[in-house]
């Protein structure tokens, strides 16, 4: 039994470790207990640096989003979702984020905390960007191949 219980936490701890979504852990006074290696890569920092640091420390993003968003799911106990965020990093570049705060029920007031899974939508919106200048391409030619078909058909019938 203690075995498989080792096992599965093994397969969770590696399935959260290979996702492309930051995952953040805070505790109750929403300081950092643990981030994914995504979260690492995405604030350039390791999580031995980070651990312990303030939620409004490490995502700073407007304060007034951060702390009240975290606050209001830590209190209500209710899930909050931030759509299309934008998130400056340390190399000072931005980039838009959707952000969910998810609060650990069901444990006892010391084990409290947030979850924090940000998704990174830069990617998204710049390939649907080009999906749609694609499609908008294949519109305009074969509008230029029909008009081209119609200018040619008089002018072959003058040309006989």
């Amino acid at each position: 039994m203690i075995e498989s219980i080792t096992k599965s936490q093994g397969l969770l701890q590696r399935i959260i470790d290979n996702l492309e979504t930051v995952v953040m852990l805070f505790d109750r006074d929403l300081r950092l207990n643990y981030i994914n290696p995504a979260g690492e890569m995405l604030f350039s920092a390791s999580q031995r640096n980070m651990v312990g640091q303030k939620a409004c420390d490490l995502i700073r993003c407007p304060e007034a989003i951060v702390g009240l968003n975290l606050k209001k799911a830590l209190t209500n106990n209710q899930p909050v979702t931030e759509r299309e965020i934008l998130l400056p990093l340390p190399d000072q570049t931005e980039i838009i984020v959707d952000c969910a705060i998810i609060p650990l029920t069901g444990l006892n007031y010391e084990d409290q905390g947030l979850i924090v899974e940000i998704q990174q939508l830069d990617r998204h919106i710049r390939i649907s960007r080009e999906e749609q200048l694609i499609s908008q391409q294949s519109v305009t030619r074969d509008l230029v191949r029909g008009l081209a078909h119609e200018i040619k058909n008089p002018l072959g019938g003058l040309r006989g």
